[in-house]
């Protein structure tokens, strides 16, 4: 059951309390709701059930308090500005004393939201939210369930905090002029600039200093006072240890490990630059490496898929990409006229996954010739080499190599035919790892 105070005159406060008990007599008879004398209502704001509102604590317009939830003395909530409809504070959840938030709120149920708080305009929480003493959180800010942060935690505008992440005392999170996703376990004294994206199963030890728009991807473990520059992406299941640094625009690959104190600076690109060309059209790219340099085929509807590097090579190179999925089909194209861009996504069987010709999405009766491997395992890394005449398609587990010829490599190609590369995926389980580009050069 829930009361609404349309106005709270201050020159009839006391007199509300008539029994002396400390609480409002017209809540505490309605729903055994506690409102201090001393706290201030806005219009249409409701309590709920069995919920304390304290000494001084100021509610604005339109707040939907709902039961068993606490608002502790001197703690403000602002209610709704410019948002429709009632603004949430739901059942169960605790505003400790002294807390501020902004307006236009949605507090999910049985948070906890920390002593002297100051949280910006629009934030949301869903269920079981913990934020600690003098967290300070910007505007327009998102966590999921479960969520932890420590004390004097700062979380910047535009940030989305998904559900169960954890950080520690003092983590640092930069306003972003657009977005940001944090996830994860992040411990103590961290700093992350703006734009990161911070996958749910990384783990970030203390004092670590992550620049702009960092990607950390799935599993992995960034070690103590490690220092990572801006645009940097940190592959799946890297491992970087004490003190270490890793340069701007830098590609750590996935399982790489990097030794205490060690500096990785490895470009992410050089030479060839240039981006992933879905070969049917798809959607999944972004920017791993400088420009849509990294692609992922998870959600997309066709049965198979593949991509071409988007560049076409006339003298010796070296291409180097990395890609976790099973059943890879990976080779080249060549001739005097081939072009990747008169790829049209062309497949006699369900996609592109670039066993033969007719499955590399150029089209139909295409002038080229087809050299590379199906069903080629998971590879992890692949390398394509040209020297002269020869044309090699290589694997390793890891970007350094040593690296193996697949089946059927080397290949010899003519010095006048023109190289594009590409490779696929038959498995139609849509992994959702990327393919990215490690480094790409040509003399």
């Amino acid at each position: 059951m829930s009361v609404v105070l349309l106005s709270l005159l201050a020159s009839v406060a006391s007199a509300a309390d008539l029994d002396g008990d400390g609480c409002e007599d017209s809540y505490f008879t309605a729903n055994s709701a506690c409102v201090s004398p001393l706290a201030t209502m806005g219009s249409g704001t409701t309590i709920g059930a069995s919920t304390d509102v304290g000494a001084y604590a100021a509610l604005g317009a339109d707040i939907a308090l709902g039961a068993n939830a606490t608002v502790s003395a001197r703690s403000t909530v602002i209610g709704r500005v410019s948002a429709s409809g009632a603004r949430p504070i739901r059942d169960g959840t605790i505003i400790a004393r002294g807390a501020t938030i902004g307006a236009d709120q949605s507090i999910g149920a049985d948070n906890i939201i920390g002593r002297s708080v100051d949280a910006g305009e629009r934030l949301q929480t869903q269920n079981d939210v913990t934020i600690g003493y003098a967290a300070e959180l910007g505007d327009d800010v998102t966590m999921g369930a479960n969520v932890t942060l420590g004390t004097l935690v700062h979380v910047g505008n535009n940030t989305t905090v998904a559900p169960s992440t954890v950080m520690a005392r003092g983590v640092d999170i930069a306003d972003s002029p657009s977005s940001a996703t944090i996830a994860g376990v992040i411990g103590p004294e961290v700093t992350i600039g703006a734009g990161a994206d911070i996958d749910s199963t990384a783990r970030i030890r203390k004092s670590a200093d992550l620049g702009a728009n960092v990607t950390v991807m799935a599993g992995a473990r960034i070690g103590r006072d490690v220092q990572i520059g801006d645009g940097a992406t940190i592959g799946a299941n890297v491992r970087l240890a004490a003190g270490v640094t890793v340069t701007a625009n830098t590609l750590v690959p996935e399982d790489t490990i990097v030794q205490q104190g060690d500096i990785y600076d490895n470009p992410q690109t050089t030479g060839c630059v240039a981006p992933w060309l879905p070969t049917q059209g798809q959607s999944g790219l972004s920017d791993g490496i400088g420009t849509n340099t990294r692609w992922s085929i998870a959600g997309l509807s066709n049965s198979y898929n593949g991509a071409v590097l988007s560049h076409n090579f006339t003298g010796e190179f070296e291409v180097i990409a990395s890609w976790n999925t099973l059943h890879m089909g990976v080779g080249l194209v060549h001739g005097s006229t081939v072009d990747f861009q008169d790829i049209n996504g062309y497949s006699t069987n369900n996609g592109s996954y670039w066993a033969n010709i007719t499955l590399t999405g150029f089209p139909n009766g295409y002038a080229g010739t087809y050299k590379g491997y199906y069903n080629a395992g998971q590879l992890s890394h692949v390398r394509w080499l040209r020297q002269g005449t020869t044309v090699s398609i290589q694997s390793a587990t890891g970007p350094s190599g040593p690296w193996s010829h697949i089946t059927g490599s080397p290949y010899s190609v003519p010095s006048a035919d023109t190289v594009v590369v590409g490779l696929g995926e038959g498995s139609g389980t849509n992994p959702a790892g990327f393919l990215q580009l490690v480094s790409c050069t040509e003399n």
